[in-house]
């Protein structure tokens, strides 16, 4: 008696908790996992940004990188004109598609 009582705990406690590993994997395989490779690949792209570079922000300014300073970046857009911008404001994928197409 004592023997199915345990077994029979065993089993409820089981079947309590699997559905929940079973959606805490699935968040973390959907949400938290490419959410981490693309903070990877964005702060790859920041380290390999350089002085002319094509680059475009998120606002929507479109230049050439003339000088980087730590978090800021100045950037050249037409003729003479220097706009210093945080460098988390520059857009991966816009830069990406600019030097492509040109």
């Amino acid at each position: 008696m004592l023997y199915t009582t345990i077994l029979q705990a065993n089993t409820d406690f089981l079947v309590q908790w699997v559905p929940l590993i079973f959606i805490m994997a699935v968040v973390y395989f959907l949400m938290i996992r490419p959410q981490q490779k693309k903070a990877k690949e964005q702060e790859a792209f920041f380290s390999a940004l350089a002085k002319g570079d094509l680059v475009a922000t998120g606002s929507g300014i479109v230049g050439k990188i003339s000088k980087i300073e730590g978090k800021t970046i100045r950037i050249e857009t037409a003729g003479k004109t220097h706009i210093d911008v945080i460098a988390s404001t520059v857009n991966k994928e816009m830069s990406e598609y600019l030097n492509t197409t040109k």
